[in-house]
């Protein structure tokens, strides 16, 4: 048996559902978006509303609750003010544009309106105009608000600038129509550099930033154009933090359009709950892989992220057993990952494997499921992805719902959405959060 980690425990709402497909799918929309670009993509599919309707659902997001602990005091180290009306949160016009006399009260914090209309949108403050005395080289900080947002569907932001679209799209944030709280370790390389990990396979001094961003839209889900609240304004030292972040190694199913990227504009189960968590996920999955190929892609998708990562997830299987793979063979690759991972510094999780029509069709359903009871067995951080988007009726396969079912193997948006918030949920997570606001 292999051993847990520590962890505290969090807690989320049951998975809720999403809207309808929409004329031209999201699948078309992005194969569209990669191969012929953003613009054609968008012209495809009458921008900005068709893609507002395709990428996000109508279902507001709970946000996850970090209740089960009460965080000690903190000293909120930001200078000027909690809310959006302070010279030093700076808008950068016309793409951004702060509405301070937009304020609505919540819990005593005022949030105030802050309208976004491109990709290039953003919400930062230089460091130069925050003295030589704020940060410190080496050390962690942790920057925090409140924010909502006034439309329907969920809205997916950073807090770090993104150079383009296809460029690495870890670490989003998001933001519904209930006021929820969104953070962002960052590490001064210098009083007034900090590290903004756009590459990370390159480490922390390689990649600075002159700014603090708050804020940064990105490839927006409702056409480019966002209005939110925003307040609470927080800064925490943390001292030197071990790695946080969360690395993943899969098949077809958690690499949908992620394309080894992240990609901004894909939505997949680790997209929901990097956002939820406020932790990165970097998700290196790829599609066709077996689990011998992915030990043997290791050195090349893994080991550059464990700088980085506290976790590791290893999904896999579907591929090995539709393609004949035996039973030991599989066990003997998710032993030898395990093992590469804690060796790496990180805690290996493992999740079962979900229902595919393939394997069925094949006859290997049994071994599957043998599959699944060996991992269940074997190691005690388990996420058991199939028991969420397997059929109550038949738990050879995925739900026959619409936003589930798929192509019988590959779940569509809603299971993405599911299997993310379940993996928010996982009691084993042991990050750093923001300690009571204190104006």
């Amino acid at each position: 048996m292999h051993h847990p980690s520590g962890s505290h425990s969090l807690k989320i709402l049951a998975h809720l559902p999403m809207s309808p497909a929409t004329p031209l799918s999201r699948r078309s929309f992005l194969r569209l978006a990669a191969f012929s670009g953003l613009a054609a993509a968008a012209s495809a599919c009458s921008m900005p509303d068709q893609l507002g309707r395709m990428l996000a659902s109508t279902t507001p997001v709970t946000p996850i609750p970090w209740a089960t602990k009460t965080p000690s005091p903190v000293t909120n180290l930001w200078p000027a003010g909690s809310d959006l009306a302070s010279s030093l949160l700076v808008a950068n016009p016309p793409r951004a544009t702060k509405y301070p006399d937009q304020s609505e009260a919540w819990n005593g914090i005022q949030l105030k309106g802050l309208a976004g209309r491109d990709f290039f949108a953003s919400l930062t403050t230089p460091l130069a105009a925050l003295g030589s005395q704020l940060f410190t080289a080496g050390q962690d900080y942790l920057a925090s608000y409140y924010i909502y947002s006034t439309a329907d569907e969920p809205v997916f932001f950073w807090m770090r600038p993104l150079a383009g679209l296809n460029v690495f799209g870890h670490g989003p944030k998001l933001a519904t129509r209930q006021v929820s709280r969104v953070w962002q370790v960052v590490r001064a390389v210098a009083p007034d550099q900090l590290a903004q990990i756009s590459d990370p396979s390159l480490p922390p001094e390689a990649q600075t930033e002159a700014n603090l961003y708050w804020l940064f839209q990105g490839p927006s889900n409702l056409g480019w154009s966002v209005d939110l609240r925003l307040g609470g304004f927080m800064l925490e030292a943390l001292g030197e933090l071990p790695r946080s972040g969360v690395a993943v190694m899969g098949d077809s199913t958690t690499e949908g359009f992620s394309a080894g990227i992240d990609h901004p504009m894909a939505h997949e189960w680790t997209t929901w709950a990097a956002a939820l968590l406020n932790v990165p996920f970097y998700n290196r999955a790829h599609h066709g892989w077996t689990t011998g190929r992915m030990r043997e892609e290791w050195n090349n998708r893994i080991s550059p992220l464990a700088q980085y990562c506290r976790f590791c997830i290893l999904q896999g299987g579907l591929n090995d057993i539709a393609l004949g793979e035996s039973l030991e063979s599989m066990q003997a690759n998710f032993n030898w990952m395990w093992q590469k991972a804690e060796e790496q510094g990180m805690l290996p999780i493992l999740t079962t494997a979900t229902p595919y029509n393939v394997i069925v069709n094949g006859g290997r359903e049994s071994v599957r499921q043998a599959l699944n009871a060996w991992i269940k067995q074997t190691f005690v951080r388990v996420l058991d992805i199939d028991a969420v988007v397997r059929d109550p009726s038949d738990p050879s396969s995925l739900r026959r719902i619409d936003g589930w079912y798929g192509d019988g193997g590959h779940y569509d948006q809603d299971a993405k959405r599911a299997i993310g918030e379940y993996v928010a949920n996982w009691e084993g997570w042991d990050f750093p959060q923001p300690g009571p606001f204190t104006g």
